[in-house]
Parts: structure tokens; C-alpha cells; sequence
């Protein structure tokens, strides 16, 4: 019983985990983004992809500088 519930809050845990480093990488991006960087850069550092980061801007109303 204690496996299965220690299983459950390391899952809990794990994805908590995962979804806080997601926020991180896209407050990177959009402070990128509203320092007019370019979209190479900010894939290199912010560890988005393209698409991720196109959708940040258009959120933002600011355009992707290639």
C-alpha cells in the first residue's frame, strides 16, 4: 500500500515538476520576444520550438523577428 501511494505522489510530483520547468522556458521566450530577439535565438535558449514560440508572440501581439 505504501508503494502505490508513494507511486501516485512521485507522479504527482514528476508532472508538478515537469509543467514548472514548461512555464519557465515560456517566460523566457516572451521576455525574448518583447526584446525583439530572433526566433533562432530564442529557440536555442528558451528550448521551444518554432511553432511554440510563434503562438507566445501572437499571444503577445508582437512579431517574430526571423
Amino acid at each position: 500500500m505504501d508503494d502505490v501511494i508513494h507511486e501516485i505522489f512521485k507522479e504527482a510530483f514528476d508532472e508538478s515538476k515537469r509543467q514548472g520547468i514548461e512555464e519557465a522556458h515560456e517566460r523566457v521566450a516572451r521576455d525574448m520576444l518583447k526584446m525583439n530577439l530572433p526566433l533562432s535565438l530564442i529557440e536555442k535558449i528558451s528550448k521551444l520550438s518554432g511553432d511554440t514560440i510563434r503562438r507566445l508572440a501572437e499571444s503577445l501581439g508582437v512579431a517574430v523577428i526571423l
